[in-house]
């Protein structure tokens, strides 16, 4: 075998490994969905599901189910109005724009249980590990050290508990553009680096149409800057404006030309969503200034094992929920400590190979200090951070902390001179000095955790980081080993989508969608504090449903229940709408219950849901109101639900049941 085949066969041997791990969970339908929380009776293969996952068992997974129903259509019935269904959360949709989607190729050809599980273990693991995997290999990181990397960032806690807002994908297809568009600079002809350049710029528009400006923003940040310092690190690069334009503008150029196209013409698909976006109240007027973070959040994941082996429903860790306190294993301050200790060596010769760790450095420490400083948003709306919230930036700055120590790896076992033993010292204090004062302060449900497991915790990730910086590529399959301890513990493993499919909710939705009738269907809530599992399963039916979330605001169809205007700031946002029963002829009502939740109080016989085509209603108590005649009642004991058809051609004497 020539070496060439060995190198490839070496380099290849990780992804195809991902891969097959994907391509089995995913075929036999096994997946980390928290979507058995809709069945009581229900329980996950392995593990327990998450509450907290609101947004991916109660939003998207019904979504998607719903697509599947209606055979993926760009527009949908769901929530109030039509909306278009291809321009947020990510939701697979029918023709071109798969082009962009390309991990969501299955949905086209499987079943819907194998597809979805296809997309789980490519977006939370096989995407963003490969991607920062060849980011790290295009910097010229052996594959071990680039491997563990890809593994070490997959398995830090942003990766696991971030499920349904496109983490993995954006890293995924944004690490890869960047590795590709690196190698492209690299082509011996004007023809290769053409076509690696249109490869990157098409990896790059997958990245940035997951349209998630939190995530977009900073971990292009991240992959621009090392991708550019990387090149000018090449010590063979040629020194004349000709010869680097030779390389760079055919690279450059038909990247730009490819992600443009891809990216104008999926927005202007999406031009009306993306208008509706940007003028809603939230979060299309949302601008944030830095600050918002915590040294306890910044400094707290390695005791993420806590948060997930906890028995509650939804406990609060440091304050907040335990996806927002789920960041990565802090090792920005724990690097620099390490080279300012031998800052000679540090910043010696040759210095371009010092030029990638000192990007990630850079650009790491700026997004710390967005995260913790109080920077007017004014100054961040320069780079556009006044769109990014700082609490949002804890899997940034885990993507650069891996970046960081996977690059001092490198340089620990391949600068020349090397950096002394007292900087992993230096180095490994700092971390041990931080993580312990993170355990001082760590708090689940407001009280102190328990001392010994803060104690193995602290110690662990501590020994992980001493043996990383002080023994290189060796040491960090002991940090990649603590960190996939910790992964293990997040996601229950859930065999296909029945607990939703087969909701008494989902049922009834299929037998109203085939009605004719029917009309626009409304799951009044009325203890929006209770089970609203009927809500996701009625959306999963694929009936017309007006009580499901609304990814924008469709303005017209809000004002016919606020025809003045006077609740505007309540449903001029996303929200999941909970709708209950108003006293009878009282007028439509929507205000706020959350930032992103709205409540909607409504006399179901009010002609004005007639503007609206809502001509059933279902509910999971017995209702008595004149217009609404009895059609249907499913499941039994607390889990039954009564549906009626809407007739206001009645005389309003008419009651139910009577």
């Amino acid at each position: 075998m020539t070496p060439a085949r060995r190198r490839l066969l070496a380099v290849g041997a990780f992804p195809a490994a991902l891969m097959l791990v994907t391509l089995v969970l995913g075929l036999a339908g096994i997946s980390g969905s928290s979507v058995a929380r809709h069945d009581p009776g229900a329980e996950p293969a392995v593990g327990r599901t998450r509450a907290i996952r609101y947004d991916e068992l109660q939003v998207r997974t019904p979504l998607v189910l719903r697509q599947a129903e209606l055979g993926f259509p760009a527009r949908s019935r769901v929530g109030v109005g039509a909306h278009d269904m291809g321009l947020l959360a990510n939701l697979p949709v029918a023709g071109w724009p798969n082009l962009v989607r390309p991990h969501q190729v299955q949905y086209q050809v499987l079943g819907v249980d194998a597809a979805f599980a296809l997309e789980w273990w490519l977006v939370q693991l096989a995407l963003p590990a490969i991607g920062v995997y060849a980011l790290l290999l295009a910097c010229r990181s052996r594959v071990v050290v680039a491997a563990l990397g890809g593994l070490a960032f997959a398995c830090c806690p942003a990766m696991q508990w971030w499920t349904s807002t496109g983490l993995g994908t954006v890293v995924g297809y944004l690490g890869l553009a960047g590795a590709v568009a690196l190698w492209g600079t690299r082509a011996r002809s004007r023809a290769a680096r053409v076509g690696l350049g249109a490869v990157a710029g098409w990896l790059g528009a997958c990245g940035v149409l997951v349209l998630y400006v939190p995530w977009v923003l900073p971990v292009a940040l991240i992959v621009g800057a090392l991708i550019v310092a990387a090149f000018l690190a090449e010590a063979d690069r040629p020194r004349s404006a000709r010869a680097l334009a030779a390389i760079v503008v055919p690279v450059a150029g038909a990247a730009a030309l490819v992600a443009g196209i891809a990216v104008v013409a999926f927005l202007g698909a999406h031009a009306e969503a993306l208008r509706a976006v940007a003028d809603s109240v939230y979060p299309g007027q949302r601008r944030v200034g830095g600050g918002a973070g915590t040294l306890q959040l910044l400094l707290g994941a390695p005791f993420d094992p806590i948060a997930a082996w906890d028995p509650a429903a939804m406990p609060t860790i440091n304050g907040v929920n335990q996806t927002e306190s789920a960041g990565g294993v802090f090792l920005l301050a724990a690097v620099l400590a390490a080279l300012a200790a031998d800052a000679r060596r540090a910043l010696g010769r040759p210095w371009r190979a010092r030029l990638p760790l000192g990007a990630v450095l850079v650009t790491g420490t700026g997004l710390v200090a967005w995260y913790l400083l109080p920077v007017p948003a004014a100054l961040g709306r320069l780079v556009g951070f006044h769109l990014v919230p700082s609490y949002r930036l804890l899997p940034s700055i885990a993507l650069a902390s891996v970046l960081a120590v996977a690059l001092y790896v490198e340089a620990h076992d391949r600068w020349r001179p090397p950096l002394r033993a007292r900087s992993a010292l230096v180095g490994t204090a700092v971390f041990a000095l931080a993580t312990t004062w993170a355990a001082s302060e760590f708090t689940i449900d407001g009280r102190s955790g328990a001392t010994l497991t803060l104690v193995a915790l602290a110690v662990a990730s501590v020994v992980s980081v001493a043996a990383t910086l002080a023994r290189g590529a060796p040491g960090l399959v002991v940090l990649v080993v603590v960190t996939a301890i910790g992964a293990a513990l997040v996601n229950p493993l859930q065999h296909g989508l029945g607990p939703l499919r087969d909701h008494p909710a989902a049922r009834l939705g299929r037998e109203l969608r085939d009605r004719p009738g029917t009309g626009a269907v409304v799951v009044l809530a009325n203890d929006p504090a209770g089970d609203i599992s009927p809500i996701a399963a009625m959306t999963a039916s694929g009936a017309d449903h007006l009580s499901g979330v609304n990814l924008y605001p469709n303005v017209d169809a809000w004002r016919v229940l606020d025809p003045t205007g006077a609740d505007r700031t309540a449903w001029d946002r996303y929200s999941n709408a909970l709708w209950g029963i108003a006293p009878e002829e009282a007028a439509p009502r929507v205000f706020l219950d959350s930032e992103d939740t709205v409540i909607v109080m409504v006399d179901p016989c009010d002609p004005i849901l007639a503007d609206l085509d809502v001509r059933t209603v279902v509910s999971a108590v017995p209702l008595d109101r004149w217009c609404l005649v009895p059609t249907d009642r499913v499941g039994r004991g607390a889990a039954t639900l009564f549906a009626y058809r809407v007739d206001r051609s009645q005389p309003r004497t008419a009651t139910m049941g009577r």
